[in-house]
């Protein structure tokens, strides 16, 4: 126990130079006025439509019906029964598992392991090295072995070092990973090496897409500036392959986008004042000129169809949220996942349609489905919101403790796990899991607040004293009022 505030109590030397001078305490503790505080930080994971582009969906190739899929998987059977050194039947025949059962990724990982052992067999075989050591990279990437992947993709592009798809799936894996600029480096070495392939100015475009939002997302506290993407480039792309929809389409989802994120940051920049979510439902509402003329687009791309059927759903779910149509909005994102189901991000953004609207029972089906794929930390805290929402504060403590076994000590989870103890009255809990949280991650403000009033709750006023001065200091208005009200400091 000790070593745990030890150890927390450490962050905040670093950034004061040393503990904070000596005060005068001037008010007595005030526990009713911490639990209304705490009361008002808001959860960590309020469900939001991150990310849910991604360039490479637009022309997205998928069978049309289950039955289709089905007879494809046969046809494969045949083939490797025929050949079973046919390594593309064998490869195409394994892709499809996932296909048959989307719910079966233990036997498609087993599948997909099969295929890497037999190319590894071939590569110290000394059979087209690169060529092998492409395809194991690959194989890695999709059962989400990152780090084999990408030795493997640096051991292709070392011994292919004239192929773009290299350089392409190095791209691909930072991406994946959010390292963009990398991934925007392998992408312009990409159109380098092959400068008639419009995939590779996409993977160039998607990393540009999320340097942008990554940039954004970080000074979301000037509501007044817009989220903006190079779309020059894109036109420019669109020059060179001019029979490509792909870039018409990239260029109106960049148009959405920009108003997306800018119209999301002035509607969540002061929730605190919003007495519900359909108050910001309200806010988020754009009557610009640029979101009729997206929606019209991606109404006549549905009409004619060539491709990315779920990007185009959930481009017109997007649009319709900022034109105010919300149950329009739900059909489109719905329809989004009836094409592509396995693309976990659309369930996140179903499910924030439903939390935005106060539909927690349908929100908790949705991320449900979604959570036992577990891609992501947040997929735990999304529904643990969604219980505490429902004032089921025993499941929502269940889910967190699963997402801990899975994330291990994540910030985010053991923060929100810090408030349900405390609204719970388990106050040393509380203090050690938001104790962990800071170790980990010691930029969230709202925890360096709950840490400062916990602190005063303990009565240990020296580091409630650092806790809520470095807030203050951060710009935390709340940890200011605190620090004023109980704190004078000595000159």
């Amino acid at each position: 126990m000790k070593k745990t505030f030890l150890l927390s109590y450490a962050f905040f030397c670093l950034f004061l130079g040393a503990k904070a001078q000596t005060y005068i305490q001037i008010k007595p503790l005030d526990t009713k006025e911490l639990d209304s505080i705490v009361k008002k930080i808001s959860r960590p994971a309020n469900a939001e439509l991150r990310y849910w582009f991604n360039a490479t969906d637009i022309e997205e190739k998928k069978y049309e019906t289950t039955a289709q899929r089905l007879q494809a998987l046969g046809n494969y059977e045949q083939l490797v029964r025929k050949n079973p050194e046919d390594m593309e039947s064998y490869t195409k025949l394994h892709d499809l598992f996932l296909l048959k059962n989307p719910q079966d990724t233990a036997t498609y990982n087993a599948a997909q392991r099969k295929i890497i052992a037999k190319y590894v067999e071939k590569f110290n075989k000394s059979i087209e090295k690169g060529q092998n050591a492409y395809q194991i990279a690959q194989r890695y990437t999709f059962i989400k072995d990152y780090v084999k992947a990408f030795d493997w993709a640096i051991e292709a592009r070392n011994l292919l070092p004239d192929s773009a798809k290299t350089y392409t799936q190095l791209a691909f894996l930072n991406l994946t990973l959010g390292d963009y600029e990398k991934a925007k480096k392998f992408s312009q070495e990409a159109i380098v090496k092959e400068v008639g392939n419009y995939e590779h100015y996409v993977s160039r475009l998607t990393a540009d897409f999320f340097i942008s939002m990554a940039n954004y997302v970080q000074n979301t506290a000037d509501t007044t500036q817009m989220l903006t993407f190079d779309l020059a480039y894109i036109k420019e792309a669109q020059k060179k392959f001019p029979k490509k929809q792909a870039f018409q389409t990239l260029y109106h989802a960049g148009l959405l986008m920009q108003e997306f994120y800018s119209t999301m940051a002035k509607a969540f920049s002061s929730t605190e004042d919003l007495k519900d979510n359909k108050e910001v439902l309200k806010k988020l509402r754009s009557h610009s000129p640029n979101v009729v003329l997206v929606q019209k687009y991606f109404e006549e791309r549905e009409k004619k169809y060539e491709g990315g059927k779920s990007f185009i759903a959930m481009s017109l779910s997007v649009a319709y949220l900022l034109g105010g149509d919300i149950e329009k909005s739900k059909q489109y994102a719905a329809k989004a996942i009836a094409e592509n189901p396995e693309k976990m991000q659309l369930h996140t953004n179903l499910a924030f349609l439903y939390i935005m609207q106060e539909e927690y029972v349908k929100a908790e089906e949705v991320m449900k489905i979604k959570t036992l794929k577990a891609e992501e930390a947040t997929d735990y805290a999304v529904l643990a919101e969604i219980y505490h929402k429902l004032k089921q504060p025993e499941q929502s403590n269940l889910i967190l403790q699963q997402g801990l076994k899975r994330f291990y000590n994540h910030p985010t989870l053991l923060f929100f796990q810090a408030l349900n103890e405390y609204e719970a009255q388990q106050y040393e809990q509380s203090w050690n899991s938001v104790s962990y949280s800071l170790q980990a991650d010691n930029s969230n403000l709202d925890a360096i607040l709950l840490y400062g009033i916990l602190s005063l709750r303990k009565e240990d006023m020296s580091a409630a004293l650092d806790s809520l001065y470095f807030g203050m200091k951060k710009g935390n208005e709340t940890a200011k009022q605190l620090f004023t009200a109980y704190f004078k400091l000595k000159e």
